[in-house]
């Protein structure tokens, strides 16, 4: 499971380093060093958070349940960035997903676009327990320039109109 994990963050780290045509100005999507989504791993409950600091990763890592995989956080350097994490919590099946689709810097504050993704009712998904989470290392905003997260809600339909 170690090396499956292991497999999994490095494809993402690679995959991620890839760079999109010129950005605009005030977009900060391009890939990150760091960016990790699953269904599995994830908390109970649903939230948003920015960890800042080595203590609050290593705090999160560790009640995560991809933590039971023994692994240590990836290292992070917290003086010039941030971690975003945006939670679904605790689901009773699949078909469920959350992935941050962009990141904007407005005039005075970061705004981190999540998408929650719900399956349709007519969809067909594995009967097991599910907790999706996605984050995102982001460069650290200067000052007391406050991130938040803006919620899309999405219904996956699984085919049908």
């Amino acid at each position: 499971m170690k090396n499956v994990l292991l497999f999994l963050m490095v494809t993402l780290t690679l995959c991620n380093c890839q760079r999109k045509s010129a950005p605009q100005e005030a977009d900060l999507s391009p890939p990150r060093p760091f960016t990790l989504s699953s269904t599995q791993g994830g908390l109970d409950s649903e939230f948003f958070v920015i960890i800042n600091n080595e203590h609050d990763w290593e705090h999160l890592w560790r009640e995560m349940l991809i933590s039971g995989t023994g692994s240590n956080p990836p290292p992070l350097n917290f003086q010039d960035s941030i971690v975003a994490v945006a939670f679904q919590g605790m689901k009773g099946t699949g078909g469920y997903s959350v992935s941050i689709v962009e990141v904007v810097e407005k005039s005075n504050m970061v705004i981190v676009y999540a998408e929650y993704v719900s399956p349709g009712e007519n969809c067909m998904v594995t009967q097991a327990t599910s907790m999706p989470f996605a984050m995102i290392q982001l460069p650290k905003p200067e000052g007391d320039t406050p991130v938040l997260m803006e919620k899309i809600e999405k219904v996956d339909n699984c085919g049908e109109e």
